[in-house]
């Protein structure tokens, strides 16, 4: 077997890093022993790749395969003959697998969890790791370019602004024939998505709030891209209205943000994955030794309601078999009977949330259009809300980033040296409101149409009807379906999935209400 040099896996991780997804090796000591010319000497009974749950066992945590009869089946791809990517490709039903980790909710939340991946001798020649993660607050590109109406001194009216501006080339009116005031701002008169008689005036206390995605409350993370250039024109006038002087000057407001900054979940507990939104962990392995690694991801803060850092799963992007309409909450009965089909309430799709963070629907055709030169087109309405500034979003779901993609789920691969797939186990960590029965409704996608019996899914439920206490809600901790309303468009082809449509966010996309904004400071979680 050819070793593959610590120089070649960071080319490997230089040129796919364009890509919007980082690959960062891990050559470790003792990982690069040489190989025999003979072969391995080791050859295993059984070829295995796994994960294991290693949580302590008060917190009750249950790792197995999705589907049907998968109640208790091991989280593994375990074969008689060799892995290899011919395999996984002939058979990927075998090779490439899905599997829940069941936690309740105070567990996840007080207790963090861990799990171990492991491999037999001379089965996976690299281990790859690509951790879960999603966009906690809303990134965006706010870069235009905008002109600022300045008064010389106290003589200089709202009429001898909008004189001398027309006189110089400068339109200071907007919607409904109005025209600036002194200190006022306009977007440029030129820029095609708000055009002139529909500009309305703003104002700023400082440059940054130019830079709508800079965030100043709670972590402050700076997510704008965007470059914004002001004009400024300022009119002087004497008492007697006779225009002294005009001037022109012009700055750059340079927001120096990153996309990456409102990027949250399992990833940033990598530090080789640091400040990205997307990437994977590759470990070569020992020449004939069975290879183990214990991943442990500590509990979330104590005053979160919402254990989102670790939750990936979603329902209402779990499958593409039920129909479910809309879960605009409170849940109506068809929604929540939707999920009871014997067959299809236990399938999961995991392409479905795949594709759909990656800007496609099933068939792979683009869910949104962000051609920018479009004008009144949907990207540009919800850039453009207020017809004051120019703020384009760059991430249409938590999941869904439009210039950068998230990983939704904690990803593994067995690799070879082409690095090319042997075996992949993808996980969803989901929450359970209740304790879990010991049971077949494990495998379930949701048993929220159980009603006052379910245990996954109990959002509007209390333990005592009546009883104020926070605690005595069944579900105390927020997963996804308890923030963002999903609606499934069966009417079109293909099948389209995508957030409740409210306002101006027609489509549903954009909307940053949709979006945690917790606070993950790291002075709080210290």
């Amino acid at each position: 077997m050819k070793i593959i040099s610590k120089l070649s896996l960071l080319a490997i991780a230089v040129s796919l890093a364009s890509c919007n997804e980082k690959v960062s090796p891990e050559l470790q000591g003792g990982n690069s022993s040489d190989p025999s010319t003979e072969g391995p000497t080791v050859v295993p009974s059984e070829y295995y790749f796994a994960l294991e749950n290693t949580s302590h066992l008060m917190l009750n945590y249950k790792l197995h395969k999705t589907g049907a009869g998968n109640a208790n089946t091991k989280c593994e791809v375990r074969r008689n003959t060799p892995l290899s990517n011919d395999a996984y490709r002939g058979s990927p039903a075998v090779h490439d697998i899905t599997c829940y980790m069941e936690a309740e909710e105070l567990s996840l939340n007080a207790g963090g969890m861990s799990w171990k991946v492991s491999a037999s001798p001379n089965t996976c020649e690299f281990i790859g790791y690509a951790p879960y993660s999603y966009y906690n607050r809303q990134p965006g590109d706010s870069s235009a370019t905008y002109t600022e109406f300045l008064c010389g001194n106290t003589d200089t009216t709202s009429g001898h602004m909008q004189t001398a501006a027309l006189a110089n080339g400068v339109n200071p009116s907007y919607a409904g024939g109005g025209t600036v005031v002194c200190g006022q701002i306009l977007i440029d008169q030129t820029n095609p998505h708000i055009p002139v008689a529909n500009r309305l005036p703003f104002t700023v206390e400082n440059d940054e709030e130019f830079c709508r995605f800079n965030y100043k409350d709670m972590n402050e993370e700076n997510c704008d891209v965007g470059t914004i250039t002001v004009n400024t024109f300022t009119a002087s006038y004497s008492v007697e209205s006779t225009l002294t002087s005009v001037a022109r000057s012009s700055r750059i407001i340079r927001c120096g943000g990153k996309r990456n900054n409102c990027v949250q979940g399992a990833i940033r507990l990598e530090p080789t994955l640091d400040n990205t939104s997307k990437g994977t962990v590759i470990t070569q392995t020992t020449w004939d030794a069975a290879y183990e690694k214990e991943y442990k991801f500590p509990a979330p803060l104590d005053d979160r309601r919402q254990n989102l850092m670790y939750v990936n799963f979603r329902r209402d992007l779990a499958s593409a078999m039920v129909d479910y309409g809309s879960s605009v909450f409170p849940y109506t009965p068809t929604y929540k009977a939707s999920w009871s089909d014997p067959i299809f309430g236990k399938v999961i799709e995991p392409r479905l949330i795949d594709y759909y963070s990656q800007n496609m629907a099933l068939d792979g055709t683009r869910l949104i259009n962000l051609d920018s030169t479009l004008v009144g087109s949907y990207w540009n309405t919800v850039s453009t809300a207020t017809n004051q500034y120019i703020a384009r979003p760059h991430a249409a779901d938590p999941f869904f980033g439009t210039h950068s993609n998230v990983n939704p789920y904690y990803t593994y691969y067995c690799l070879d040296t082409a690095m090319d797939i042997k075996a992949r186990i993808r996980v969803m960590v989901r929450d359970w409101d209740r304790l879990m029965p010991a049971t077949s409704d494990v495998e379930l996608i949701s048993d929220i149409h159980k009603g006052s019996n379910s245990r996954q899914d109990i959002p509007d439920e209390w333990e005592v009807p009546g009883d104020p206490d926070i605690i005595n809600r069944f579900n105390d901790w927020y997963d996804w379906e308890d923030i963002i309303s999903m609606e499934r468009d069966g009417l079109s082809s293909p099948v389209i999935y995508r957030p409740v449509p409210s306002g101006v966010y027609s489509q549903g996309y954009f909307n940053p209400n949709w979006f945690p904004n917790e606070d993950l400071s790291q002075e709080e979680a210290q």
